[in-house]
């Protein structure tokens, strides 16, 4: 029988949670699902969630839908803001698949580097060899019985139920791999709990590799090539952006607040104020927008009024991140066909001294969503 898992673990093993608090595991089956009986369903592993595809294949099409699923079932949104790291699998790495994860389930999708999965991938680094070898295990033990060996030997089985037993056999391999595999162990050795400050690099062992040196930059590495970001495909951009976007970067003060957390020390002015008062006396730096404050000397575009991708470049604009806003300026459009990122907006953050490409949507586009354009007063 022809079927697709996909597998999301979370760095978490708890014994007093179901499956030790791993996600329900997801099984595509091939067809279209329409005339499946409920007493079918019913029978299926309560542990196993059922998708379907005509070919049981992971296109960008069925991608979305378990993106919608998991947002769902058990990548909540009430409980992120989530970080989500997929290997290449061409459906997992559009535009359109990572939006849905992030406006369903605050969750940020990062690819990890192709060609280097089986290394730096946790499903992949043991716990999808685990299930397959506790599957063949409870395979046996079913056939080992008589009458079911009878059944299976002289193709007495429907196709219903055959796919109520690969869910039974996969849902019972699944929480046997879940109580044996130790995921915060092979987290830490893969690289998935690396810390900004290098605390937690000495837990680092990837197959094959003694040393390495690794730093904040290389995480905006291209996920195909390897290749840090550059500028050689950047279309549409005036003579003068560059140096622009290096005087706005020269003008950026920061400072910290008494929470610790980082501000720009320029303050904030509220909407259509023309002074550093606003009507009632407070100052313009108390205003918000939303949830989005507006930095001293800029206003807000509140429609979106672009033709075309094009017409973005040059622009600035604000963009909504799981941990805040952040100003940027539009510099380029990626033109290379074989990147992840191919026809994204590049775009530079006042934050970040490296450009990184982003979707720039116009059903994206309000104070209460994604992003908004801004400009100079």
């Amino acid at each position: 029988m022809t079927l697709a898992v996909q597998v999301c673990i979370r760095n978490l093993r708890d014994p007093t949670l179901p499956r030790f608090g791993q996600p329900k595991l997801v099984i595509c089956f091939k067809g279209q699902g329409k005339r499946i009986s409920t007493a079918e369903i019913a029978q299926y592993h309560p542990d196993v969630l059922v998708q379907w595809q005509k070919k049981a294949w992971y296109d960008g099409a069925l991608c979305n839908k378990w993106a919608i699923l998991a947002a769902r079932e058990f990548i909540l949104k009430e409980e992120g803001p989530h970080l989500v790291l997929c290997d290449n699998l061409g459906g997992q790495t559009t535009d359109e698949f990572k939006k849905l994860l992030l406006k369903h389930a605050d969750a940020t999708v990062h690819n990890l580097l192709a060609g280097n999965t089986d290394e730096i991938q946790v499903v992949d680094a043991g716990f999808g060899a685990c299930i397959k070898r506790h599957k063949e295990q409870v395979e046996s033990e079913w056939l080992e019985k008589d009458e079911n060996w009878a059944r299976w030997s002289r193709g007495r089985l429907s196709a219903s139920e055959r796919r109520v037993l690969m869910t039974l056999w996969y849902g019972e391999a699944y929480e046997r791999a879940c109580a044996a595999f130790d995921f915060e162990k092979v987290f830490d050795s893969c690289g998935s709990n690396l810390t900004a400050d290098g605390s937690r690099d000495h837990l680092l062992h990837l197959q094959g590799l003694k040393e390495f040196g690794f730093t904040v930059d290389d995480a905006k590495r291209d996920c195909i090539t390897g290749e840090f970001p550059t500028c050689d495909n950047l279309v549409e951009q005036d003579a003068n952006a560059e140096a622009e976007i290096q005087t706005d970067d020269e003008e950026e003060v920061f400072s910290e607040d008494s929470d610790g957390a980082v501000v720009e020390g320029e303050g904030a002015a509220g909407e259509g104020s023309s002074s550093g008062e606003s009507s009632d006396g407070s100052s313009d730096s108390d205003i918000e927008v939303g949830d989005y404050e507006v930095e001293d000397g800029w206003e807000i575009v509140e429609k979106y009024s672009f033709k075309q991708q094009s017409d973005l470049v040059g622009t600035y604009f604000a963009y909504k991140w799981t941990t805040g806003w952040d100003r940027g300026r539009v510099v380029g459009i990626e033109r290379k066909q074989s990147s992840p990122d191919f026809g994204m907006h590049i775009c530079k953050f006042v934050s970040e001294t490296c450009q990184r490409c982003v979707a720039l949507e116009e059903e994206d586009y309000d104070i209460d969503d994604i992003w908004i354009t801004i400009k100079r007063k």
